[in-house]
């Protein structure tokens, strides 16, 4: 069985945030929002993103751990990875938002790869630097060959 790595680089911006200032008490970052005039951005933008994802993610955890059942020719995970950047471009809280549907090892490989990628560019809102969620899929095919 041969196993297919295909990269999706297509940011989602829905339910995306900004917050200028830390939270305030007993709300959450994700609690406040506002309207942001660029988002945050890959160095070098999103071919650049792509290529790094391809150069990085290891496509035997894909291989190892989508089973494809008998008589599937191939399999699909996406993997939807969510994280903060900072006003400096500092990545954090990096977790896979939808676990249920991707093989936990499947979701580690894409967390490992985006915590340990370069800083990003910030978005900015009226021309300052914030703080935004920016979500990433990222799909990984197994196929028989």
């Amino acid at each position: 069985m041969k196993s297919i790595l295909t990269l999706t680089t297509i940011i989602l911006y829905t339910g995306t945030n900004a917050q200028n200032s830390p939270p305030k008490a007993g709300l959450s970052r994700e609690t406040i929002t506002d309207p942001i005039n660029v988002g945050a951005q890959f160095p070098g933008g999103k071919k650049a993103l792509q290529k790094y994802l391809q150069k990085n993610l290891r496509p035997e955890i894909a291989s190892d751990n989508i089973v494809l059942r008998r008589l599937q020719k191939d399999s699909i995970q996406i993997v939807i990875v969510s994280f903060l950047v900072d006003t400096t471009g500092n990545i954090s809280e990096v977790r896979v938002e939808n676990p249920s549907q991707v093989h936990p090892n499947v979701g580690i490989e894409a967390v490992k790869v985006i915590q340990k990628g370069p800083k990003w560019i910030p978005a900015t809102q009226n021309g300052k630097p914030v703080m935004y969620r920016q979500r990433q899929s990222i799909k990984f095919e197994v196929s028989q060959r």
